[in-house]
């Protein structure tokens, strides 16, 4: 998605488009209405550039075909899309926010994408932490965080972790004795259990177990610098190439 529409013409409008992706809608008793009205359609028109109006992944697979779309989007529109259940009251709030700090929002992005090493990724967490917060009127504001981590898992699921206000990541960090501390120590330790206990990516550590969490923590006092260097080096590139993003229970998103 990155590849195909954003990185030739990364405007502020596809930026928030490629956000909005990693949203779902949530109904009542933890039930997830159909988003392709609401969300899917609208983001796939702004970033292929098309009139997109399907209320249902069939339908969206019908009108992306008859545009001309190619067979990978396609194929993708069928699957459910979206997995954090993003603040409600700052989703148009977001928009004016990426628009005014496009430039930032971009070079982390393109930061991400092209990767290398986890040094590569933490200086992109320590960009999105230098970012201000999404004001709302007479609320609490948003960190920069929660709107853009979600996306940066997509960009490179194997070093960037999702950082926002669900639940169960805030209770991931009081594990790791990181709650009060700075995104990137967050990023620090957040990142350093993927590769641990069956944690494969930041997918999987967003819907790990505590037990999980305890039995990685434990792997991760072992692993130093130079370890994390042979981590990156066994994931290159090439792996996270047109990798899709996993099985994901979407019903256990909090508001983030």
């Amino acid at each position: 998605m990155y590849t195909h529409y954003l990185r030739s013409d990364p405007t502020p409008e596809k930026m928030y488009a490629l956000c909005k992706l990693t949203w779902i809608t949530k109904g009542g008793e933890g039930e997830l209405p159909d988003n392709t009205g609401s969300v899917v359609a609208p983001a796939l028109s702004t970033l292929a550039k098309v009139n997109l109006v399907a209320r249902s992944p069939s339908e969206l697979g019908r009108e992306l075909r008859r545009a001309g779309a190619s067979n990978d989007l396609v194929k993708l529109a069928l699957y459910p899309i979206g997995f954090t259940n993003f603040y409600g009251g700052f989703r148009n709030i977001a928009r004016e926010w990426v628009a005014n700090h496009q430039s930032s929002v971009w070079d982390i992005f393109h930061a991400v994408a092209g990767a290398e090493t986890h040094d590569d990724v933490r200086g992109a967490y320590a960009s999105v932490e230098k970012l201000p917060s999404l004001p709302r009127p007479n609320a609490g504001d948003l960190p920069a965080s929660s709107l853009l981590t979600p996306t940066l898992a997509c960009l490179d699921p194997h070093r960037a972790p999702i950082i926002n206000s669900r639940d169960a990541v805030k209770r991931r960090l009081r594990m790791l004795g990181l709650s009060t501390a700075s995104l990137v120590a967050q990023y620090e330790g957040l990142s350093g259990l993927i590769g641990q206990a069956g944690i494969d990516d930041a997918f999987a550590l967003d819907q790990a177990t505590d037990d999980q969490i305890r039995k990685a923590m434990k792997k991760t006092l072992t692993i130093g610098e130079g370890k994390r260097t042979q981590r990156d080096e066994r994931l290159g590139r090439a792996p996270r190439r047109g990798s899709r993003v996993p099985p994901f229970d979407r019903r256990s998103c909090d508001e983030t």
